[in-house]
């Protein structure tokens, strides 16, 4: 009840909480409260707009869209709330062990996890299901293992943070085996951490399930989902846009939702924590300096706060970051003008920098429209430039491309 408490205190938390609440409902519910068959197939209804029958208007098949995205949710929903316990339960336990052992083992098995990191996700994924099928027997192991390995290296940092405590040196010294240390001293210290990374794994488990339906290694027609409804609606997008619209904001709601019951620095009094402690850094011109820690430690925060994204009553508890004199903690177009100009952050994964539904060049141009004095007539020759000056080839064919047509580090020098 205290962790509910504290959840529903948030505005964030509430409102995630209601939205999972309500897509959990939905997908319990809906075999009985769809108001047609979800495979009911009906040729002069195709492409039918929203109305007082098909609130959410019909497919290409003419099957009701609401009934659809109702089921939709169901299959992504049960696959990933079993894997994702299983992830968490399996990933923190070792995490906690490597962070307890430390040692040769401790450096053996993470250089393992980061390989299994260095992977792309997509890729481990396709080489089990095309080898061991599509079912659901197939994705929930598969996900349980893959984002299970994250949760190494965050309760392994956490592990850490606790393991060199006089408590824990007390429980070796009366004698405690190491799974009662686990059990009584370390778990109770690194919940907090492992609740927030499942919220996390859960919602990137969401998208994998959906994108392997949409690629069309998940669930298979003409049972409803969510990924396979947006792949099916996506060459019909000019003439029926609704058909698209309905399964991509169940997804984007339900993943927001989990989103936001994970955000938050907060201990269990509902005080803010002090994640980062008396942080002293200065760089100067010309200077290049490497902020070095353990997954969890704090690195992203640092950079988010330097940014003025956190700020104090958004996760500072106090302290000052200046650019070039100014306040970044200030509000107003100052702060606006350095920050995306003289002043950037560029994400380990760079596609979340970049909108996926807007080419590269009108990405580009819209920044130069906010820091940039130019005419706007040179703009589209600036981008080129622009694009030419980090080394990417054919900077004039790339303008016209989406995120998703670059490579990882293509993108990374677009952002």
């Amino acid at each position: 009840m205290a962790v509910l408490t504290r959840m529903l205190a948030r505005p964030s938390g509430a409102i995630g909480l209601g939205l999972v609440v309500l897509h959990l409902l939905a997908a319990m519910l809906s075999p009985w409260i769809v108001p047609y068959e979800a495979t009911a197939i009906d040729a002069a209804l195709m492409f039918a707009p929203p109305d007082a029958g098909h609130w959410l208007g019909t497919d290409q098949l003419g099957r009701d869209i609401l009934t659809r995205t109702l089921l939709g949710g169901r299959e992504a929903i049960l696959v990933t709330l079993i894997a994702t316990p299983i992830a968490v339960a399996w990933g923190g336990l070792t995490g906690i062990h490597l962070g307890l052992a430390g040692g040769r083992l401790d450096d053996v098995l993470m250089r393992v996890v980061d390989a299994v990191l260095a992977l792309p996700w997509i890729l481990k994924m396709l080489v089990i299901i095309v080898t061991f099928g599509a079912g659901v027997n197939v994705l929930i192991p598969t996900l349980a293992f893959f984002y299970g390995v994250p949760v190494i290296r965050v309760a392994r940092a956490a592990t850490q943070g606790v393991v060199a405590r006089d408590f824990i040196a007390a429980a070796r010294a009366r004698g405690h085996s190491r799974a009662a240390i686990v059990r009584r001293e370390l778990l109770p210290n690194v919940l907090d951490a492992l609740m927030v990374e499942g919220a996390m794994r859960w919602s990137w488990m969401l998208l994998a399930f959906s994108s392997l339906s949409f690629l069309g290694f998940g669930v298979a027609p003409p049972t409803p989902d969510w990924g396979l409804m947006i792949a099916d609606s996506r060459s019909f997008m000019a003439i029926a846009p609704w058909a698209a619209l309905a399964p991509v904001a169940a997804l984007s709601t339900l993943i927001i939702g989990i989103a936001d019951l994970s955000i938050g620095f907060t201990t269990r009094a509902g005080a803010l924590a002090p994640v980062l402690r008396h942080i002293d850094l200065a760089v100067r011109s010309g200077e290049t300096i490497g902020i070095v820690g353990e997954s969890g430690s704090g690195k992203s925060t640092l950079a988010l706060a330097a940014m003025g994204y956190l700020k104090p009553g958004l996760g500072v508890l106090g302290g000052t970051v200046r650019f070039a004199g100014q306040d970044m903690f200030a509000t107003g177009s100052a702060v606006t003008r350095i920050r995306g100009g003289r002043l950037a952050l560029i994400p380990q994964n760079a596609g979340q920098a970049l909108t996926p539904t807007i080419r590269i060049g009108a990405q580009i141009a819209e920044a130069l429209r906010l820091h940039s004095n130019l005419p706007a007539e040179i703009h589209d020759a600036r981008v080129i430039d622009l694009l030419a000056r980090v080394r990417l080839a054919a900077p004039a064919e790339l303008v016209a491309r989406y995120p998703h047509e670059l490579s990882g580090g293509q993108q990374q020098r677009v952002a």
